[in-house]
């Protein structure tokens, strides 16, 4: 999706700016915040009660998961 804003120059100063102390590109800082606040969005229809459907997958254990059973660096 394209989505074209127009900005005051100082709003835009101050974005491109955060995008620069982080080392990312101007598009890459603006995805990164939009998806935050789409998943803030996502929280708040779950708080009201419009829940999305997620299957429940199996790991092949009856008891809670635990570091030993993915990794054998523990003795």
């Amino acid at each position: 999706m394209t989505v074209t804003l127009e900005l005051k120059p100082e709003i835009g100063r101050g974005l491109l700016t955060q995008a620069q102390e982080r080392g990312v590109s101007l598009d890459a800082y603006l995805q990164d915040e939009l998806s935050k606040l789409a998943r803030v969005s996502n929280a708040a229809e779950i708080e009201r009660g419009n829940l999305v459907d997620i299957p429940l997958l199996h790991l092949g254990v009856i008891s809670p998961l635990r570091r030993a059973d993915i990794y054998d660096d523990l003795d």
